[in-house]
């Protein structure tokens, strides 16, 4: 019972370290919460309209036990996305705008909420926040020359590549699949061991365990940096050649294997 609640209380402070980590220094769960005993007490037919679907939303996000069996295996901050904060704050500043009657002290609190707005905020439109990019697609041009090497030789194609071309293949090429994504460097918590294991050997260097591994998961492509080649003979003897070269990666290929999409 014990390691129970100490699993429980491990759960509950990642909830609480989480929701703090969206809401930042807290300034918006604060307001929130305000807002919904505003609303409670301001009026009636929102509490079972709009308050009580909030309720419910929180209760399933912010639950322990759906958390160790659900939520654990995915990016969970992603969940505080059902939470209609903005919503909710507007909602209370139209109600209390329009219970105020003094017209004067009405539009001094539109004024000041104006201007904690404006001040508060970050302007997306400022300059210094744009500037250009020599590729639109927003992706290193490294990425592309993987994807086009690929591409060229087999387009159905499973990979098993680097940490630092995983987002960007997905991006420009999400016909090639990857055996692992963005669960390998802790985005997505639940990944199997094998898959750890593989990511491991990847990084390391290990290119025996990583070539039986892609031969039993049928992985018909391996890019590997060039600082790190695998050795000529231990490539050809599980079948896999050099197709293709870049600037900082190497492309090998085994035309044996078929991967059926």
């Amino acid at each position: 019972m014990s390691t129970y609640f100490t699993e429980l209380k491990v759960i509950c402070d990642v909830i609480e370290g989480q929701i703090t980590k969206y809401y930042s220094d807290g300034e918006y769960l604060i307001l929130s919460i305000f807002a919904v005993l505003c609303l409670y007490s301001l009026k009636r037919d929102l509490r079972y309209k709009f308050l009580l679907p909030i309720c419910v939303i929180m209760l399933i996000t912010w639950n322990p036990i759906l958390y160790r069996y659900v939520f654990c295996r995915i990016v969970y901050w992603r969940l505080m996305w059902m939470m209609p904060t903005v919503l909710l704050v507007s909602v209370m500043i139209v109600c209390i705008l329009r219970e105020q009657k003094n017209v004067v002290l009405k539009w001094l609190l539109v004024l000041v909420i104006g201007v904690c707005i404006t001040t508060n905020e970050t302007n997306v439109f400022i300059n210094n926040k744009f500037y250009d990019r020599q590729c639109w697609e927003k992706i290193s041009s490294e990425t592309i020359q993987v994807c086009d090497i690929i591409m060229d030789k087999n387009q159905k194609a499973k990979a098993v590549v680097p940490t630092a071309l995983v987002s960007e293949i997905r991006q420009y090429a999400p016909e090639i699949s990857l055996i692992y994504g963005r669960n390998a460097v802790g985005y997505i918590r639940y990944m199997e061991w094998y898959y750890k294991d593989l990511y491991k050997s990847m990084n390391n260097g290990e290119y025996e365990y990583v070539l039986l591994t892609a031969i039993s998961n049928e992985l018909n492509f391996i890019i590997v940096p060039r600082d790190k080649e695998i050795e000529k003979q231990l490539s050809n003897k599980y079948g896999y050649q050099e197709v293709g070269r870049t600037a900082g990666y190497i492309v090998y290929y085994n035309e044996e294997i078929e991967y059926v999409l």
